[in-house]
This record gives C-alpha cells, sequence and structure tokens, in this order.
C-alpha cells in the first residue's frame, strides 16, 4: 500500500527517467508513493505534495495540485480490484492443476493418502451407524400414539361413550372416522408378532409391531392387503426379507398375541429406524383389540366342571384364544386331562361338561382420578362345547391347556365389558392441523379432545435415565471419532513430510506461495474422493443386505453431509497445520534436508 522510492532516477538519463517516472505515476494510481529526490524538477509534474527536509526537519510542506478528481479514483481503484480479481483466478486455476499433478505425479504417496482418506471416513460411517442411536431417548414423548389427524376424545365427567355419541360428533366436527375402542393404537410396538422362520419352519422371529388398519403401503407390496377379518400384511424391515419371502410370501400365517392371522403381504423398508406395523382389516382389527384387552388387561379363571354321578372335578384352563374357523356359538376345550376323562366311560356314563369362564378387570380413569373393578362371566354348558378340534394356531405356541372360543364370541364378551367401562375413543381428521382446530371446539364443551401429536416432560428420573444413555453413547461416539482425526492426522502428517523437498524445488523456481498452498489442498482434498463413493457404495449395500440393515443404524441425508463435512474440515486443518509447518522452513534448509525450526 505503500511505496517509498529513494531516487529512482539517479544516475539515468532524462529518456530514462521519463519512463521510470511514468511507471511509478500509474504504480501510485492505487498506493501511496513517497519520492525521496535532490532532484524535484524532474518530478514536481507528477507530485501532488512538496515537503522539504533540512537538517533532519521539516522545512517547508506545500500541495502542489488536487489529486485525482473522486469518479476517476473510484474507476481506477475498480480497475485494480478487478485485475486482482483476475490474478486471483489465475492463481487459483494454477493451484488447481498443480494439486492434480502433484496427486497423480506420486502414484505411490497419493494411494497410501487415498487409503487413510479412506480408513478414517469409513471408521466415522461404522461408528456413527452403530451408535446412531444415541439421540433415540431425547425424542419428543407423545401423550398418544401419534397418527396424523389423530384427535383422543373424552367426556370430562368421565362417563364412557355409545356409537351413537360418537357417530353424532363425527358429524359434528367434521372427522372422517372414529375407533370406539383405540387401547391398540397406544400400545406402540409392544405387540409381539410371531413368524415361523428357518428351513424346516423351526425357527420362530418375534418383531414387536403395531397394529394399524386403513394405511396404504404404496406398491412393491409381496402378495395382498388384507381383505378378510383374518387377513394382515406386515410392514417390516429388509432384514426379514430372508426369512418371510423376497417375490413370493415362504409364509402362509403368523401369530399375533394369541390369534392366528393368515399373512397375505408383506412390505419391506430400508430405515430401519421405523416401526414394524401389522396391518389388519377394520374387522380384524378389531379381533386383535378384544384379544389384547382379555389377554393383557383382565385376570382370566376358566374352569371344566366335569360332574358324573359319583364326583364332580374340575379342569383349569389357562387360556383364552379366539379362531376364525370356530362357529359363533360353540367353545372347544383344548386340554390333555379333559380328552382323557371325557373320553372314557364308566359303568356311571359319561361326563356332563359345564365350562365357566370368569375375568376381573381393573380399570384406572385418568380423566377423573377414579378407578373400578369390573367382574364379568360367561357360563357354556355341554351342548356348547364342540368335540371337533378347530384350526387356531401354532401347535409350538399353544402352551397348555387353553378355552378356544370363536372371534365373534371373542369381540362379544370384550365389549360387553368395554362398552361400560372403557371412556375415550379417537377421531380421525384429515390431518393434524384440522385436528386441533376440532381440539380447541371440542374442549369449549363438556369434552377433553388432546390431539395425538401433544407431548409432555417425562418424570425426573426417566430425563435422567435418557440424558445419561445419551450421553454415554455421545461420548463413545466422540471418543472413537478424536482417535480417528488424531491417526488419520498423524499418519498424513508423516505423508505430507515427503513432500518437502518438492515444495523446497518448486519455491526455488519462483512458483507463487499461493499458488504451491492451493495446489496442496486440492491435492489432499482429491484422496478424499474414493473414501466419499466407497461410502456411499457401502452404505447402499449395508442399509439393502438383511443380514446387515438388522445391526446398523439407518443414517440420513443430513448424517452423510455431516461426516463429509468433518472429513474435509479434518483434512483441511491437517494440511493447514503442515503447509505452515513446510513455509516456516526456508529454502536452502529444505534443499539441504535441514529440519524446520
Amino acid at each position: 500500500p505503500i511505496i517509498l522510492a529513494d531516487e529512482p532516477t539517479g544516475n539515468l538519463d532524462s529518456a530514462t527517467s521519463e519512463e521510470i517516472l511514468a511507471l511509478l505515476k500509474e504504480v501510485s494510481k492505487d498506493k501511496l508513493l513517497i519520492v525521496v529526490t535532490h532532484s524535484f524538477e524532474q518530478i514536481e509534474k507528477y507530485a501532488t505534495r512538496h515537503i522539504r527536509i533540512f537538517d533532519g526537519a521539516v522545512e517547508s510542506d506545500h500541495a502542489l495540485r488536487v489529486p485525482l478528481a473522486y469518479e476517476e479514483k473510484e474507476g481506477e481503484i475498480r480497475a485494480a480490484k478487478k485485475g486482482k480479481a483476475k490474478r486471483a483466478r489465475h492463481q487459483i486455476k494454477n493451484g488447481l492443476t498443480l494439486g492434480r499433478v502433484l496427486f497423480t505425479a506420486k502414484p505411490r504417496l497419493s494411494l497410501f493418502l487415498c487409503f487413510l482418506m479412506l480408513v478414517g471416513t469409513m471408521g466415522i460411517f461404522l461408528v456413527t451407524s452403530l451408535c446412531g442411536g444415541a439421540t433415540e431417548p431425547l425424542k419428543p414423548h407423545y401423550m398418544f400414539n401419534h397418527v396424523d389427524g389423530r384427535l383422543v376424545l373424552a367426556k370430562q365427567n368421565g362417563a364412557v361413550f355409545t356409537d351413537e355419541e360418537l357417530e353424532t360428533i363425527a358429524k359434528e366436527y367434521g372427522a372422517l372416522s372414529y375407533l370406539h375402542y383405540d387401547t391398540l393404537l397406544d400400545e406402540g410396538a409392544n405387540i409381539q408378532v410371531v413368524i415361523p422362520a428357518g428351513e424346516d419352519r423351526g425357527d420362530w422371529l418375534y418383531p414387536m409391531t403395531n397394529a394399524v388398519y386403513g394405511r396404504s403401503y404404496g406398491d412393491g407390496i409381496v402378495g395382498r392387503y388384507p381383505a378378510a377379518k383374518d387377513e394382515v400384511l406386515l410392514y417390516l424391515p429388509i432384514s426379514y426379507r430372508p426369512a418371510v419371502g423376497e417375490d413370493a410370501l415362504l409364509i402362509s400365517e403368523i401369530l399375533y398375541g394369541r390369534t392366528t392371522y393368515k399373512l397375505v403381504g408383506v412390505k419391506y423398508y430400508y430405515d430401519n429406524n421405523l416401526t414394524p406395523e401389522c396391518l389388519f382389516t377394520e374387522e380384524g382389527y378389531r379381533v386383535a383389540t378384544a384379544t389384547h384387552f382379555l389377554s393383557d388387561y383382565s385376570d382370566v379363571d376358566i374352569t371344566v366342571a366335569l360332574e358324573s354321578r359319583e364326583d364332580l372335578q374340575y379342569i383349569e384352563l389357562y387360556q383364552l384364544i379366539p379362531s376364525f374357523s370356530l362357529s359363533a356359538d360353540k367353545v372347544y376345550v383344548d386340554s390333555a386331562a379333559y380328552r382323557a376323562l371325557t373320553g372314557e366311560t364308566d359303568k356311571n356314563g359319561a361326563y356332563t361338561a359345564t365350562v365357566s369362564y370368569a375375568a376381573r378387570y381393573y380399570r384406572y380413569n385418568y380423566y377423573n382420578g377414579t378407578s373400578k373393578y369390573y367382574s364379568f362371566e360367561r357360563i357354556f354348558s355341554e351342548a356348547d362345547i364342540t368335540k371337533e378340534k378347530p384350526s387356531y394356531g401354532f401347535e409350538s405356541f399353544r402352551g397348555g391347556e387353553a378355552l378356544v372360543i370363536s372371534d365373534e364370541l371373542l369381540c362379544q364378551i370384550a365389549e360387553s365389558v368395554l362398552a361400560d367401562s372403557y371412556v375415550q375413543a379417537s377421531l380421525f381428521f384429515e390431518n393434524d392441523a384440522a385436528a386441533h382446530a376440532a381440539a380447541e371446539e371440542l374442549n369449549k364443551n363438556e369434552y377433553l379432545a388432546v390431539p395425538s401429536d401433544t407431548t409432555y416432560a417425562p418424570d425426573a428420573d426417566t430425563a435422567i435415565e435418557s440424558v445419561l444413555a445419551c450421553l454415554g453413547m455421545a461420548f463413545v461416539w466422540a471418543l472413537s471419532i478424536l482417535f480417528l482425526a488424531f491417526f488419520v492426522s498423524l499418519c498424513s502428517s508423516r505423508a505430507l513430510s515427503a513432500f518437502k523437498g518438492d515444495l523446497a524445488i518448486m519455491r526455488s523456481m519462483g512458483i507463487p506461495v499461493k499458488v504451491i498452498r492451493i495446489g496442496m489442498y486440492v491435492r489432499m482434498m482429491l484422496s478424499l474422493i474414493p473414501a466419499f463413493v466407497l461410502v456411499m457404495l457401502s452404505a447402499v449395500l449395508i442399509f439393502t443386505t438383511p443380514s446387515f440393515n438388522e445391526h446398523f443404524v439407518y443414517l440420513y441425508g443430513w448424517q452423510y453431509i455431516l461426516i463429509f463435512i468433518g472429513m474435509i474440515a479434518l483434512t483441511a486443518k491437517t494440511t493447514h497445520t503442515q503447509v505452515r509447518k513446510l513455509f516456516g522452513e526456508s529454502v536452502k534448509k529444505a534443499l539441504k534436508g535441514g529440519k524446520a525450526e
């Protein structure tokens, strides 16, 4: 910015002096030019200010003329900046070319750098995949299972709904549909599906699924959508494909709770962060709700009283299992003891059987803070008991004595109790925004309406456990990343040290420092390209291969971007450190093989 010219025309002839002064005038357009001379008359026509020094002091200071007009000066500055920009582009272009030449000139060193970057990038990718669930506990805690457009409804006085009331409310507030008994919707992935697996189907898989109905999964389904109440479709990660089938279904039945359903379709997905789902028809969902309610919400006693002319014997049964093949007015007793006794006829004649089904159901009402016990029972006479064994489940999962009843009878028993005790229901709107609008209106009346996307803060213990789990996983992830960063930095620094002699030669040849710096950065960034390509190919391989998809957490686009940005930043930092070290050494010392201080 400042040029001090000491006697620039000394000992020059007049013609050459004029050329030098014209050159200095051109330079002074965007710089401060101070000329020291004893021949002021030579530069008087160019100077804008004259300062005379005598005996070390300023003797006079005069402004000779006004500098260039502001507009002219501004134009010259713009021209100068344009020239700088052009030079900068030229340097960048040369730097890119130099980087490419450096990368190809030493293939062994470049191959080592590529391998090094591959190790670092793949390491970060695998660690992130294995620790990808670190943020899972920090996700929002929903009050209910979130379904877009779902609104959970109850009465402020805690009373139960009737179907007629719900139908009227749905029409009045614009709901598309309603579900009276929505207990399964809020179970989340807590219902186990049993899938036979293995070549001989002697092994079993147990995915935890959400129960849903009325949902579409688009194209790409193996099989078809369920149409009957005893049919289901499974929505599963790709890891289940070898067991369930790729082009055609390998199995025909699955066990949901204690009910056997026909598997008619499956849809696979790659994102294993999603929750598996079991898709029912609306009537099939009704049976699943009844099974779940009677299996998990109630204490059941089932007794078979066998009466002969001499004594009365009792057989305890422990399960209530529905069958789609049993007629609605019949029950079947699956009991070895029962078959042994009723199959014999003594001198007094055959046994007469009576089946007593009794249950106790405890319900806490969250809406008004009350609790209540419900007791209910059914008695089946000998005329209700069929001798023909129905189809109702895998032999390996019957697990002892059971009473088998029809799906319709199961629903009647469950709904007779739920109708007197179940105090909430779900309305379904077009989307969450419509559900919120309806909730605002419903809450003004005698209802409590909560959209399913409403969240809550967990209790202190749960929050602390979640945070500690996240911190622990994050610590392992960060420690692994730091180790990989140290390893890559150390090895790449050693590799770049081999570049010391080449750098000294380029500097001695007069190649601009900026061009050399750009070339070194370009060389290192080119080493990252194979690593990035291989990571993407590995991601496709891992998450589309069933055996790998099961073990690695699926990563999203933004996570890959973070991995790539992290490796670019690490590479840039390592290169910057090494470049600063190399340029801190003199050319002469570098060519002699000296060490940088």
